[in-house]
């Protein structure tokens, strides 16, 4: 009899622990759901060409649109630097689409071009951008809304990539005045100048941005 009683309430026991594993499981199950959909609700959507859209390009304007608090000076300036610079690269096809303008000279499309460039500059920063001539034509072209830029026929040099070293010469919370060194290369990546430029970089709603900076690539109303 007391055999039986044992049996019965050892059977109990491993029904009980069974019992609560599977809840455990389903919480856990719970919990992976509702991460992978707080990720998804976090995600941008952000103005690119995603069939050729390059990692570090996607990387760098996620950061820009999701900031991270705990960056370096370091990682901010070689972001910064790389985003500015890319806009001036005729060949990329990161933010635009080939399609041509109006005035029949600038064949590259940006695909939402004010959504871009409120995560890429300030105000001043902006009105620079869009003053900006290459080879002696406005670099950008704007037409009922729509902006477009000078397609890869007037190929800029890939200053992005050049950036050899910087000195943040004046920095607080919400300002950081940058030298930036740079070496042009040929196409066979030998250096043929050396060069510095000037950047600054302000912090808008946590969100560091180009307020001042005149890209190589470029020359602007003095």
């Amino acid at each position: 009899m007391k055999k039986a009683v044992w049996i019965l309430m050892l059977m109990l026991l491993l029904i009980g622990c069974a019992e609560q594993k599977q809840q455990e499981n389903k919480t856990e199950s719970s919990e992976v759901i509702t991460e992978q959909e707080v990720q998804q609700e976090n995600q941008v959507s952000l103005p690119v060409n995603e069939e050729t859209i390059q990692p570090q390009t996607l990387a760098y304007l996620q950061a820009q649109y999701q900031p991270n608090r705990d960056e370096t000076e370091e990682e901010i300036v070689q972001r910064m630097w790389y985003l500015a610079n890319l806009i001036y690269f005729a060949d990329e096809t990161d933010f635009s689409k080939q399609a041509d303008s109006p005035d029949g000279v600038h064949d590259c499309q940006y695909f939402e071009f004010e959504d871009l460039t409120e995560h890429l500059y300030t105000k001043n920063g902006k009105q620079q951008l869009l003053s900006a001539m290459v080879g002696g034509v406005p670099y950008l072209y704007e037409e009922s809304g729509e902006y477009y830029h000078l397609g890869p026929w007037r190929t800029e040099p890939a200053y992005h990539c050049w950036m050899s070293s910087f000195e943040v010469v004046e920095s607080d919370e919400t300002r950081m005045v940058v030298d930036i060194a740079y070496d042009e290369k040929d196409l066979q990546d030998n250096i043929t100048n050396t060069d510095t430029v000037q950047m600054v970089l302000g912090k808008e709603n946590g969100i560091w941005l180009v307020e001042d900076f005149q890209a190589p690539a470029a020359k602007f109303p003095q």
